[in-house]
Formats: C-alpha cells, sequence, structure tokens
C-alpha cells in the first residue's frame, strides 16, 4: 500500500527537480508521471546513500552480512531465498540498475 507524503522545497530545489524530470524521462524512455519520478528519484537516492555508508571493503563487508545472519537468521535466510529465487528477474534488475546509475551520475 502506498503512503502519502508532502513536502516543501524552495525555488531553486523545486526547479531542479521540475527541469531533471526532462532528462529522467529520456533514460527511462518514456514520459513519467510527477508522483512515479519523485519516488524513484527517493528510491535511487536512498539506495545511493545506503550505498555509501556500508563499508566498501570486502572483509568489512562480509563481516557485516554475518554480523546480520547472526542476530536474525530467519529473516536473513527468507531474504537470501528470495534473492536467489528472482534469477528470471535478473536481466530486468540489471537494467534498472544501469539506469539508476546513470541517473546517479547526471545529477
Amino acid at each position: 500500500m502506498a503512503k502519502k507524503i508532502c513536502f516543501e522545497l524552495d525555488d531553486e530545489g523545486y526547479e531542479r527537480l521540475i527541469q531533471f524530470k526532462r532528462v529522467f524521462d529520456v533514460i527511462m524512455e518514456e514520459e513519467s508521471d510527477l508522483q512515479e519520478y519523485v519516488a524513484t528519484i527517493v528510491a535511487v537516492g536512498l539506495e545511493t546513500m545506503l550505498k555509501d555508508i556500508i563499508p566498501q571493503d570486502r572483509e568489512v563487508l562480509w563481516d557485516t552480512i554475518r554480523a546480520l545472519n547472526r542476530r536474525n537468521p530467519h529473516i536473513f535466510a527468507d531474504f537470501l531465498v528470495d534473492v536467489l529465487t528472482r534469477s528470471e528477474k535478473k536481466a530486468e534488475e540489471v537494467k534498472k540498475k544501469v539506469k539508476g546509475e546513470a541517473l546517479r551520475y547526471i545529477t
């Protein structure tokens, strides 16, 4: 179920958001409605921030994954099963990821 949220932007932020939608639509190869666009921008922003705060060092990352598994093995196992069984959707996910990464470099 979708939740509604309202927020205000200053003039500069509003103009940047509205004008960048044109770039977003070109990347997505179709015109999106404003709600879909803003939801995607927020999701990409959250993912990017998460990526920035998670350690990039592989050893630290693996230690983090193992710690998550120890803390809540049931949820961790459910998550891995879900990820591993989505292989049929992999091509679409890769396409979305590439588009998402493109958005990161354009802004």
